[in-house]
């Protein structure tokens, strides 16, 4: 496994994807709107076929609070639309859909596509054309927050303490696509607000789904670096960090509800190694 680049200095975006945004419908390209494209490259999926037209973000039923909190109120603000999460139980997930053909043509202006997008999806022309940070910044909050994770591993080697073999102490940030494109985009925003990553493709065997693009940023500099430039607004994702910074560690394979629980000191962190 050998990475595919390592780099830390700021470079100048270049991407191009050929969108042309239709502003003609009076949305403006802000940071908000740069957000909530990054949760959209993440866990969204758009129609457009027979006059019904249909933006739809599902993910996890712990992800509540995220979508309740702040998915709802940001599309809301973007598109001046109320709109309502609520439980999927065909697919066990929570999220919210949006009719109209208004939001979905913008969207596909941006870029999306209609119908299966993991494959295709990239990072929409006008993030890369404001070079403005905090575009950057917002696109890679609402994509981690989606389809990002954060871990911390167990160190090994007889440099490490016993504590550091036996406790989650290594923070690793990451993200994997299927999509080329969105793996070098997203290498393109991350180098340009100096983070330090890995990239890796790794052939999937027996799939029509081609290569699993994979980005790392492992170390306690990279978290801290992310936590005060970018953040977290998914609290189960959040929580990770939190019990992280309270205790130096946080125990693998935990559920949100155990690590708020954690949090709320109802929980030993202990008793779960």
């Amino acid at each position: 496994m050998t990475p595919l680049s390592h780099r830390k200095s700021p470079v100048r975006p270049a991407f191009k994807n050929g969108s042309n945004a239709d502003n003609s419908m009076g949305f403006e390209l802000s940071a908000d709107l740069a957000e909530i494209c990054g949760i959209h490259a993440g866990d969204g999926y758009m129609r457009g076929r027979g006059g019904h037209y249909e933006l739809d973000i599902s993910g996890h039923v712990e992800e509540r609070p995220y979508y309740d909190e702040h998915i709802v109120l940001l599309f809301q603000r973007v598109f001046e639309k109320e709109i309502r999460a609520k439980y999927f139980p065909s697919r066990n997930t929570y999220g919210c859909s949006i009719c109209g053909k208004k939001i979905c043509s913008f969207m596909h202006s941006l870029g999306f596509p209609f119908g299966a997008k993991s494959a295709i999806v990239e990072i929409p022309k006008f993030i890369f054309d404001s070079h403005d940070p905090e575009f950057y910044k917002r696109f890679l909050r609402g994509l981690f927050d989606t389809d990002g994770f954060i871990h911390f591993k167990r160190q090994k080697g007889e440099s490490y303490s016993e504590y550091r073999k036996t406790h989650n102490c290594y923070p690793v940030l990451g993200l994997s696509v299927i999509s080329k494109p969105l793996f070098e985009g997203v290498q393109k925003l991350l180098s340009a607000l100096n983070f330090n990553y890995q990239a890796y493709i790794f052939p999937r065997r027996n799939t029509n789904w081609g290569a699993d693009h994979r980005i790392l940023m492992s170390g306690t500099e990279n978290l801290l670096h992310w936590i005060k430039d970018i953040g977290f607004a998914n609290p189960s994702k959040l929580s990770r960090f939190l019990i992280w910074s309270e205790y130096g560690h946080c125990p693998p394979y935990t559920t949100y509800a155990q690590r708020k629980q954690i949090l709320d000191k109802a929980l030993d962190v202990e008793s779960l190694y």
